[in-house]
């Protein structure tokens, strides 16, 4: 690999285990599960927000759940900082 650098190639971003490259900020993640909510609102199929979205539907299953129990402030993520299994 170090030849490559040599070269001026770049290395793709690396990968999360989603697919996803570690560029992708919160701020977007939260902006994507807000989308996903609002397409939702407006009628849209799962299945059409998820292939717009590029995410899967146990994904918006799991942002939609916690949408409707509450409300926007189920779209952040949970902390972790005081989990006893950590």
């Amino acid at each position: 690999m170090p030849g490559s650098f040599r070269l001026g190639l770049k290395l793709p971003p690396s990968a999360t285990v989603g697919g996803r490259t570690m560029e992708v900020t919160m701020h977007d993640e939260f902006s994507a599960r807000q989308r996903a909510i609002t397409l939702r609102l407006a009628g849209r199929s799962v299945k059409g927000i998820c292939l717009a979205l590029g995410r899967s539907e146990v994904w918006f299953r799991k942002w939609w759940r916690r949408y409707l129990e509450l409300g926007v402030e189920g779209l952040f993520d949970l902390t972790r900082a005081n989990d006893p299994t950590t």
